[in-house]
């Protein structure tokens, strides 16, 4: 379990960033949203028929509204978005990568499938994997199993088993308790 070599580990990688990371929402992707609410065409229809019977200034407060209401929801929605995003990046953690037999630091949402991971007590796991070697390892899977105690963890393979059962897996999002294991 040296992990993989480099050259493998870009091609995969490279071969798996395709994913669509999406950018900041723009102005008028906000506003279109906004004004792609069910109502809005009602209300169109409503004022346009208030300006057909005489009433422009009905109208025009009708009018003014959906407009004001769509550009204070788009300002809301972009300003979300951005925090959001900003939120997403604090959040990029670092894991230990075995490469050919060295280890590196690498963020968490670089990892590719065939990784050879090392996480200590305190760590986060970072992708759903599978136990090469473990020491001593329990793990918080109260997240994903709602179990209040940390699970003793081995490399014993569980084919087949429930969630809560599979002791020679590791899951996303569980953190490590105790120990040291190699995945």
């Amino acid at each position: 379990a040296d992990g993989l070599e480099a050259i493998e580990r870009d091609r995969r990688h490279a071969a798996s960033s395709a994913r669509v990371v999406k950018g900041p929402i723009g102005l008028v992707q906000a506003l279109t949203e906004e004004l792609a609410n069910p109502l809005t065409p009602l209300l169109g229809l409503g004022a346009a028929l208030s300006a057909a019977v005489g009433s422009a200034v009905d109208a025009a407060l009708v009018g003014g509204v959906v407009g004001t209401n769509a550009l204070v929801g788009a300002a809301q929605r972009m300003q979300t978005e951005r925090s959001l995003q900003r939120l997403e990046r604090s959040g990029d953690s670092m894991v230990t990568v075995r490469m050919a037999g060295a280890t590196a630091q690498v963020p968490s949402d670089t990892l590719v499938v065939g990784d050879v991971i090392e996480l200590r007590a305190g760590d986060t796991v970072p992708a759903d994997s599978r136990i090469l070697a473990s020491e001593n390892l329990e793990v918080d899977e109260s997240s994903i199993t709602g179990e209040s105690l940390p699970v003793a963890k081995s490399t014993t393979a569980t084919p087949g088993a429930p969630i809560p059962e599979q002791t020679s897996m590791l899951f996303e999002g569980s953190s490590i308790a105790a120990g040291s294991v190699t995945a």
